[in-house]
């Protein structure tokens, strides 16, 4: 159970780094702007890295005693979305170091 918090809190550091995290845009400008940073991940990243972290023990506890281990089961595939991420980040890493 203390894993499961422990990455939870992990993702919600990573989502709160993301919003103020400097890109570079794609005619080669850092973009440090506040709303630029928030526009930017909003439309890219962050959906996949909210359901990523969504807290699924909260919302299995809400289902019906019978089907708690159901709807627990399904909803823990939505951190699967987690490998996606890992998957993309060393695509970037690999991309930036020029890496094939």
């Amino acid at each position: 159970m203390y894993d499961e918090i422990t990455a939870q809190l992990f993702d919600f550091q990573q989502i709160y780094l993301n919003f103020h995290m400097a890109y570079i845009n794609n005619i080669g400008e850092t973009i440090c702007d506040g709303h630029r940073l928030l526009m930017h991940y909003a439309k890219g990243k962050f959906p996949l890295d909210l359901l990523a972290s969504f807290p699924v023990d909260l919302f299995a506890l809400a289902a019906p005693a019978d089907r708690q281990l159901f709807v627990l089961s399904y909803l823990r595939l939505l951190h699967l979305l987690r490998l996606v991420r890992m998957q993309q980040f060393f695509a970037e890493l690999a991309e930036r170091l020029n890496i094939e």
